[in-house]
């Protein structure tokens, strides 16, 4: 079975309870939802499930922005101009405040504009280079201004007031609340992922890699109380804690729009995020074309909810693997890993003749964010027992996670350094 994003999930997990063992796999898969359109801003999501796309433009400062906003139905079937006007230019976020008000951001017209169910918009702020919005039990707005590197509030009159100043932002793109009204920013420079208070205290939850001039932590979204943010310029999406630890949950780092596994899938440029109304998929705006930074564009989306259970790949054998605690563990410079690969259960025909002809074992080793740092193993092997040594090299202190892949499924440990 692929390797896929459980791997990263589990290190997390580690931490905290020090061990595992045979555990159900949870797969995230990715698949394009609908393509052909030219919406390279932000996403929303209304009640119903219907998303809607905003239309950035081609990007720079004097481009081509975009004035569209797209509706797309929940399965995908259907994709069809919802907003179109002048006032819209250079779209960014959008928001639906709880009275199901749509508000959209033009970073280029320096306004928030509000929608109405038919289309229509109108002026509603006025704010100096806007762009994430978001909102939680009101209808009180609060919109990241990029210019500025402010976040700044917004009555349900459009009163506009400053909410949080700090030298944390650096272009403040996106934006999301959890359940406790914290705010959350990403900024599209510095990569910063920063908490704002209730009362608009500012600090420093985690770090997003990348490229400033392509985006680092671009867009931002709260969902199943973790935080998902596409990394643009290294086609990512990262998956943060609101304990502040970040790890790659999607994407290869190689661009491309490839749908599968989470971990071995490939992003273009993702820029929009956004939750569906139950929390069991993210939608992520991407090129649908390696040759273009923002047109055309593809709407992908990741199912949070895929469960292939142990069963389903054969437990009867499954449960049987044994991946052994390292030794020694703290180790430097070298430990020894040992596995075994069990023979068959008598009753099993068809699970035996797989194993008697040899499984195809691999062996990894992977950082904390998910990085291969080694291939110890990747080969046909039969029943036995096996070892092997690892080397740590060059590697910093810290913690490692190593795992066995089968094609029956999985088993992960962790491994710690100390030099």
């Amino acid at each position: 079975m692929a390797f896929n994003n459980y791997c990263i999930k589990i290190a997390k997990q580690l931490l905290i309870i020090g061990f595992i063992t045979t555990f159900s796999l949870q797969a995230q898969i990715v698949s394009t939802l609908s393509n052909g359109f030219s919406a390279s801003g932000g996403i929303v999501v209304d009640k119903e499930g219907n998303i809607y796309v905003g239309d950035f433009g081609r990007g720079g400062n004097g481009g081509d922005h975009g004035n569209t906003i797209y509706k797309i139905s929940p399965e995908g079937s259907s994709v069809e101009i919802f907003a179109q006007d002048n006032l819209l230019n250079g779209l960014t976020g959008g928001r639906f405040t709880q009275a199901g008000e749509l508000f959209w951001s033009s970073y280029t017209g320096n306004s928030v504009n509000q929608i109405d169910s038919t289309g229509s918009v109108s002026s509603f702020a006025m704010i100096n280079g806007p762009v994430a919005i978001t909102s939680k039990d009101s209808d009180t707005l609060f919109v990241a201004s990029c210019n500025t590197n402010n976040i700044m509030k917004v009555s349900p009159t459009g009163s506009v007031s400053l909410f949080a100043s700090s030298s944390l932002f650096s272009c403040p793109n996106g934006m999301t609340m959890d359940d406790d009204n914290n705010l959350y920013v990403s900024d599209f420079t510095n990569g910063n992922i920063v908490k704002i208070t209730s009362d608009g205290t500012a600090s420093l939850l985690a770090n997003i890699p990348g490229n400033a001039n392509e985006g680092r932590a671009v867009n931002i979204v709260f969902a199943k109380g973790k935080l998902y943010v596409t990394a643009r310029s290294i086609h990512k999406i990262y998956e943060v804690t609101l304990d502040g630890e970040a790890s790659v949950f999607a994407g290869t780092g190689t661009r491309g729009v490839d749908n599968g596994v989470a971990l071995e899938a490939t992003f273009s440029l993702p820029n929009g995020i956004a939750v569906n109304p139950s929390g069991s998929k993210l939608y992520i705006n991407d090129a649908a074309s390696t040759g273009s930074s923002y047109h055309p564009s593809v709407l992908r989306v990741i199912d949070l909810e895929t469960i292939t259970s142990i069963k389903d790949a054969g437990d009867n054998i499954l449960k049987d693997f044994k991946l052994m605690q390292n030794y020694p563990n703290p180790f430097n410079p070298a430990t020894v890993i040992s596995y075994t690969i069990p023979t068959p259960h008598r009753h099993s025909h068809s699970q035996g003749k797989g194993v008697r002809k040899g499984l195809f074992i691999t062996l990894k080793i992977y950082d904390m964010l998910g990085n291969e740092i080694s291939t110890l193993v990747n080969e046909n092997q039969q029943p036995g027992s096996y070892s092997y040594t690892f080397y740590s090299r060059e590697l910093s202190s810290g913690t490692y996670i190593y795992e066995l892949i089968t094609p029956l499924g999985n088993q992960v440990n962790k491994m710690l350094l100390i030099k």
